[in-house]
């Protein structure tokens, strides 16, 4: 992860010259923020198909015989570069709450545009069960399962640059807090900096890529063979839609799963997906 953020920060001083960062239609590639804050009301679906190995392709008709994930949500801009959304998931019955705000655009005087976006999720679910001897974290209190455990949260820095009028980098460094872990398993805290690309190769479609490092070196050693996030595909868009087709290596779509969840973490094969939004001027 040391490497990347070293190559990915010389190379938006490089290519330190002023674009217009504007060929971006969508708050997000794939799965990850883009810098990008909507001016516009937005509805959002995003739809995950079942994970597959390559050789059940046919027979699982490309994950749509299994279990999905799909999620659904709303962003409405407000009036100083800023933006909320609130989101519902399937897995877990997560509610999310974000918000979005533009620090700095790209220009001559700075190279690279800078964005901030945070996020909680409440999950919504029965409670689930625990056996009588479980304990706190000093192994003397009774665990007690209460509101607040129910919450995780994700905070990053988006840093993006346009190289041309066709390509657009960016990178997310940042952090994820959860409030309710396996101690043999998790930790509470994960370091994460996917880094996309976005290749315009005509006036309405792009070719979209995510990959998504994070911090394995102090996680327990279940996470020794976890792969990082993968995911590459498509996106066309008009002048109120924008459509994704992709493929990846995660189920998951919020953050705090992508990279804390150590059971999809192990899981092998991959899934294909899509993403639509649709935008309003009022």
């Amino acid at each position: 992860m040391k490497i990347s953020f070293f190559v990915l920060c010389v190379l938006f001083y490089v290519f330190g010259f002023s674009q217009e960062n504007n060929i971006i239609k969508s708050r997000s590639l794939i799965n990850f923020e883009t810098h990008l804050v909507p001016k516009s009301f937005d509805f959002i679906v995003q739809h995950r198909f079942g994970k597959i190995e390559k050789e059940d392709i046919i027979r699982d008709f490309f994950g749509t015989d299994l279990a999905g994930n799909i999620s659904f949500g709303f962003t409405k801009p407000l009036k100083n570069n800023d933006c909320i959304d609130v989101f519902r998931y399937k897995k877990n019955k997560v509610i999310s709450l974000g918000y979005k705000k533009e620090i700095i655009k790209e220009s001559s005087s700075f190279p690279v545009s800078v964005s901030f976006y945070a996020s909680c999720g409440v999950k919504t679910g029965p409670d689930p069960l625990f056996a009588e001897n479980t304990f706190f974290e000093d192994l003397q209190s009774p665990f007690e399962y209460k509101f607040t455990h129910r919450l995780d949260y994700s905070y990053q820095l988006i840093l993006s640059k346009v190289l041309s009028e066709k390509i657009y980098i960016q990178m997310n460094p940042g952090i994820i807090y959860k409030n309710l872990i396996e101690l043999d398993k998790e930790s509470r805290h994960y370091l994460f900096c996917p880094v996309s690309l976005y290749y315009k190769y005509s006036f309405s479609s792009a070719v979209i890529f995510e990959y998504g490092f994070f911090e394995k070196n102090h996680l327990s050693d279940y996470y020794e063979n976890s792969s990082f996030p993968l995911s590459v595909g498509f996106e066309w868009g008009t002048a109120g839609h924008v459509f994704q087709a992709f493929v990846s290596n995660n189920q998951n779509m919020r953050t705090q799963e992508l990279f804390a969840d150590f059971y999809e973490q192990q899981r092998s094969g991959f899934s294909f997906g899509f993403n639509i939004k649709r935008s309003w001027w009022f």
